[in-house]
């Protein structure tokens, strides 16, 4: 069991799946390697109290064999972590941590790529316009993220392009979406929204400011991005 945040010396995980969720709790399941992490977040007005009471008894019961443990907090605690893939409807399974579920081994295989272009993005220089500052992070063929820091209304316009649906994931502050003819959705700090593709205009509005990342699948074909090793 985790206290609070993710392993600190470990780096992030490399998969993490959502094993329970309702009203009081949310469990979800940490993958570092070989190694799982279960993070429980105990939810509503009484959350924090629960939260106390829970890590006392395990840490009385620290050492003892078939008891959850605890693992150290983390050194940034309150990160967001945000997984971007290009949209599928398929998963092949390599490999399933001694669980009892399908392998597809040769379908895996077949459409693994052996060459890739990993290594870390270099990042076009981000724009400020009236306050607010625009930082593309990512555009590749199959997804693209932008990153917005917002002190004033910003609008977001149709595309020429294809139209996709668009994901707003508020990392910092607090801010409305709006459009025509549908109610204001609010957006804070860990927030999602989904912009349906059939809006073609919207606007976010911060409640002072407001700082979210935009993911959506671009409206033409992109070269893979520039990396550095």
């Amino acid at each position: 069991m985790e206290a609070g945040g993710l392993l600190s010396d470990e780096g992030p995980p490399v998969r993490h799946e959502i094993v329970h969720v309702s009203d009081r709790t949310r469990v979800t399941r940490l993958w570092f390697g070989n190694r799982a992490v279960v993070s429980k977040e105990p939810r509503g007005p009484d959350a924090q109290q629960r939260l106390r009471h829970e890590e006392t008894i395990l840490g009385r019961l620290r050492g003892v064999d078939g008891v959850a443990q605890l693992v150290d907090a983390p050194r940034d605690p309150g990160s967001i972590m945000l997984e971007t893939q290009q949209q599928s409807d398929t998963t092949y399974r390599l490999y399933d941590y001694g669980r009892p579920r399908e392998l597809h081994l040769k379908a895996g295989l077949a459409a693994v790529k052996e060459k890739v272009k990993s290594g870390k993005v270099v990042r076009p220089a981000p724009t400020q316009v009236n306050g607010n500052r625009r930082a593309p992070l990512i555009a590749a063929p199959y997804f693209s993220v932008e990153m917005f820091e917002l002190k004033e209304p910003y609008e977001f316009g149709a595309e020429s392009d294809k139209s996709s649906v668009q994901i707003l994931v508020a990392v910092e502050g607090c801010g409305v979406v709006e459009t025509d003819g549908t109610e204001p959705v609010t957006l804070a700090k860990g927030d999602a929204v989904v912009v349906p593709a059939s809006i073609g205009e919207f606007r976010v509005r911060p409640q002072w400011a407001v700082e979210f990342l935009k993911a959506k699948v671009p409206g033409k074909t992109l070269p893979e991005p520039i990396i550095r090793m």
